[in-house]
């Protein structure tokens, strides 16, 4: 597997997975990865993912393999988003699962062994990992997995992505409709390359936008596929002027930004980032459908809204979004609640309208560990440490 992340998440994932009994060697030019086809041998009876929700969610469905109950557990924040929607698909499916602190939430003691198959219905409205982790279990069922979704899927081309890394590790999934199918019969090793992070390169492209720059990402991969990419799009409809090709997407920030009215429900990672171009702007924005963003690792609706008032922008918070208006961000102190996405979105900020002293910035290595010293690249004045940013 080449190019795979240098984060805290992936890390945490791979200190699980080798607990679970996987060989993982890491290597010059990636990982190589060899799998058990889900007959776990685990290491240990406990795994403990701090506040790392994507593994978090994908454990709960390879712990359901198992025939030994395996604990999952992480933060304190980790502890407060639910789970109970991917609790009770498994135990439709044929597992054991209990909590022993309260009923929904994190820790969860997981049993699996044998399970079904089957058809059942899933409640993705807070967190499409709910979907994603039970397909990646899909064909290492008995029987075939058909999975039909409740409502609307909170961040939805992520499971498009799940689709197509299993169908590279042969083992495709069916859409029918609103109905997945996953059928037996396990997974194929392959030479496997990760692309570009659509969601990193999104703070670059803000940081054209908000000080009239000029910024190109590489190595990208297909920019279709991934759905934060739309964040450029909103850009574009912002002012911006927008290049794209194969594998590299070009930004140009206008004079003036204009405001726009965007649903994000499929990228709500892109809310910091596209608030903080938004305090730029002439007008007010408003974003949507994003009211499961409160169950991130921190309110994320209330925390942006805070933390844009901290440098003199109004922001109001509506039951499932915000209401930004554009005006001049002036130097702040910001608190991102310990949230890696807040820091690194304030940090742009801080290009334009610093000083910008953001605490606890070192959180930033949960997904992007090689944030701060690419944003120097770019002429930022960073000390990090508790993170002023300039």
């Amino acid at each position: 597997m080449l190019h795979a992340a240098e984060c805290d998440d992936v890390d945490v994932f791979v200190a699980a997975l080798f607990n679970l009994g996987v060989t993982i060697e890491r290597r010059e030019d990636g990982w190589r990865v060899e799998g058990l086809s889900g007959h776990w041998q685990p290491r240990t009876d406990h795994l403990d993912v701090g506040p790392a929700g994507t593994p978090f969610r994908f454990l709960m469905a390879l712990a359901a393999l198992s025939d030994r109950a395996l604990t999952i557990d992480g933060s304190a924040r980790m502890r407060e988003r639910p789970v109970g929607p991917l609790a009770e698909a498994l135990s439709q499916l044929g597992a054991t699962v209990r909590f022993p602190v309260r009923p929904g939430y994190p820790p969860v003691v997981i049993r699996g062994d044998r399970l079904s198959g089957g058809a059942l219905r899933l409640d993705a409205g807070s967190s499409s990992q709910f979907l994603s982790a039970l397909l990646l279990i899909g064909p290492l069922l008995e029987e075939a997995l058909l999975i039909e979704p409740s409502g609307e899927v909170a961040s939805a081309p992520y499971v498009q992505l799940t689709c197509d890394v299993m169908a590279a590790f042969g083992a495709p999934v069916q859409r029918v409709g609103r109905q997945y199918q996953c059928q037996p019969g396990g997974y194929l090793a392959c030479r496997y390359e990760v692309p570009g992070d659509a969601s990193s390169a999104a703070y670059f492209f803000a940081a054209a936008a908000i000080t009239r720059g000029d910024v190109t990402v590489e190595g990208l991969g297909d920019t279709q596929a991934q759905g934060d990419f739309a964040l450029v799009d909103l850009l574009e409809k912002m002012g911006c002027q927008v290049d794209r090709s194969f594998g590299e997407i070009r930004v140009r920030g206008p004079e003036r930004l204009r405001a726009v009215r965007a649903d994000l429900n499929a990228i709500p990672d892109q809310v910091p980032t596209l608030a903080v171009v938004a305090a730029f702007a002439d007008g007010e924005t408003q974003i949507e459908n994003v009211a499961h963003l409160r169950l991130k690792e921190s309110d994320r609706l209330a925390a942006v809204a805070k933390g844009l008032e901290a440098v003199g922008i109004e922001a109001r918070e509506t039951p499932d979004g915000l209401i930004i208006s554009g005006g001049t961000p002036h130097a702040g102190r910001i608190d991102p609640r310990d949230d890696h996405r807040l820091v690194m979105a304030f940090s742009i900020l801080g290009l334009s309208a610093g000083p910008v002293t953001i605490d606890g910035s070192q959180c930033v290595s949960k997904s992007f560990r090689d944030f701060f010293s690419l944003l120097r690249q770019l002429g930022g004045a960073v000390e990090t440490g508790e993170g002023a940013t300039s």
